[in-house]
């Protein structure tokens, strides 16, 4: 009887030797896995992180090109009005002299002004899109 129960002694040492071990490599196994999620939570925050700040760079170099561009864009354009403006002014007045050493001594002033407003009410720049205004 004596054997039976060292015989049972040693099944049941054995038993929880291997219960030990399983409990302690499901631990190990644990810990490890959730280390390296957490290794992996940091990394990919860390890389979102990154990403954003790459896009943040990137829109704000984009939108600074934009920028340049619409403002180039509006000087040319500000310069071509000006130039547009001056000369049909320029070709107003020519008109203006022209009719006024053409028409003053046979002419009544008052005929010749409306001869002129007409002769200059046409004068547009810009493609036809802005006037020119003349004070007779």
């Amino acid at each position: 009887m004596g054997d039976l129960k060292v015989n049972r002694l040693i099944i049941l040492l054995v038993w929880g030797v291997l219960s030990l071990l399983v409990i302690a490599l499901v631990s190990v196994y644990g810990y490890t896995y959730y280390s390296e999620h957490v290794k992996f939570q940091s990394y990919l925050q860390q890389l979102e992180s990154q990403v954003l700040d790459q896009e943040k760079l990137h829109t704000k170099e984009e939108t600074d090109k934009a920028a340049n561009k619409v403002e180039a864009a509006f000087i040319n354009t500000k310069d071509f009005l000006k130039d547009s403006a001056r000369l049909e002014v320029k070709r107003g007045i020519d008109v203006i002299n022209h009719l006024h050493t053409s028409y003053s001594s046979t002419l009544p002033q008052s005929e010749l002004k409306n001869l002129i407003k007409e002769a200059i009410r046409p004068a547009r720049f810009f493609m036809g899109r802005g006037a020119c205004y003349f004070v007779l």
